[in-house]
């Protein structure tokens, strides 16, 4: 953030969605919203919410890492940027090699929320969003919300967590799972197939 208020200052590396606390039970990941869109032909766009207590009696500030899928199937994201939840002000963030940094403040009692906007180019119409790191923090996500949509001309093939619903919204399918007391042992990956394909009805692992 751009403000740092003079009080004691954790130095610590976090990874959201991918949090790697250096200091656990200072700054607490407590909960996650991610909406996941599919952008033909070949992108996809991150929107998470992210929110963040302490549980000291005194505010906290900490630099996070905020890491993307980057890899042989899928490029540094094209578009990137992070935002206070409650002030809607953009924030400064450094880029890294497979990632990016910035700083936020939480206040004692209270709640801090960051939202991380992302788009990034795929192959193989499959994606991959970071959430086995999440058990870094040594506790689980009080409670997440998930979707991933798709436009009604694709069909999502696979997603690795079965979805609690599929509803209509416009021109696309959006599939929502939620969690509770989460603690992640897989990424959020998924594949799709386009009209020209063989289809196939999705498929989902158990929960």
């Amino acid at each position: 953030m751009k403000r740092f208020f003079h009080f004691s200052i954790v130095t610590m590396i976090v990874a959201i969605a991918s949090v790697r606390p250096l200091a656990a039970g200072d700054i607490l990941f407590i909960r996650e919203n991610i909406s996941v869109a599919i952008l033909p032909p070949d992108t996809i766009k991150v929107d998470g919410e992210y929110f963040f207590s302490t549980a000291q009696s005194m505010p906290l500030s900490a630099p996070l890492y905020y890491p993307f899928p980057v890899d042989s199937a899928a490029s540094y994201p094209c578009f990137v940027r992070v935002t206070d939840g409650r002030s809607a002000k953009t924030m400064p963030f450094t880029k890294q090699e497979q990632g990016i940094s910035f700083a936020i403040t939480c206040k004692a009692a209270d709640t801090t929320e960051v939202i991380v906007l992302y788009k990034q180019r795929v192959k193989n119409q499959s994606g991959r969003y970071i959430l086995t790191t999440t058990g870094a923090w040594g506790r689980p996500l009080v409670n997440s919300r998930y979707t991933v949509s798709i436009p009604q001309t694709l069909t999502l093939a696979y997603m690795s967590y079965e979805c609690d619903t599929v509803v209509k919204s416009g021109s696309s399918l959006v599939y929502r799972f939620f969690k509770k007391q989460f603690m992640p042992d897989r990424d959020l990956s998924f594949t799709w197939t386009d009209p020209s394909s063989q289809l196939q009805p999705a498929a989902f692992p158990k929960k």
